[in-house]
């Protein structure tokens, strides 16, 4: 799969998953689901507040993308500065999962320490 065909993919999945939102609440799912989510950004900068935010990008089909200079051999994400976040990425055989995990410090302790991470 070549970049022109890989953006109107990822596009229609957009799509898909914001009709599947709209069916699950109903017509005014939409207008729910972003109001709820600028309640939680505007509360971004309460540190009273603890949240981890999930992003499962393993249905992405990154290794099948090729961007003019062949496959990748290896994909990831960008830097990103965000505590508390995770993001879920398939591996290149599509036999595993790679977790991408930013804790505040003080919690990776509790991340580290489970027993099926750690396995």
């Amino acid at each position: 799969m070549d970049f022109e065909h890989y953006v109107p993919l990822l596009g229609n999945t957009v799509k898909k998953t914001v009709s599947a939102c709209v069916k699950i609440l109903g017509k005014d799912g939409h207008k729910i689901l972003f109001e709820n989510l600028g309640r939680v950004a505007a509360k971004g900068g309460d540190i009273s507040i603890n949240t981890i935010q999930l992003n499962d990008l393993s249905k992405f089909g990154f290794y099948e993308v090729d961007f003019g200079f062949r496959k990748p051999i290896w994909a990831t994400i960008a830097n990103v500065p965000m505590k508390n976040l995770v993001i879920l990425l398939n591996t290149k055989e599509s036999d595993g999962i790679e977790a991408w995990v930013n804790l505040h410090e003080e919690d990776m302790h509790y991340l580290e320490q489970d027993e099926e991470i750690k396995n």
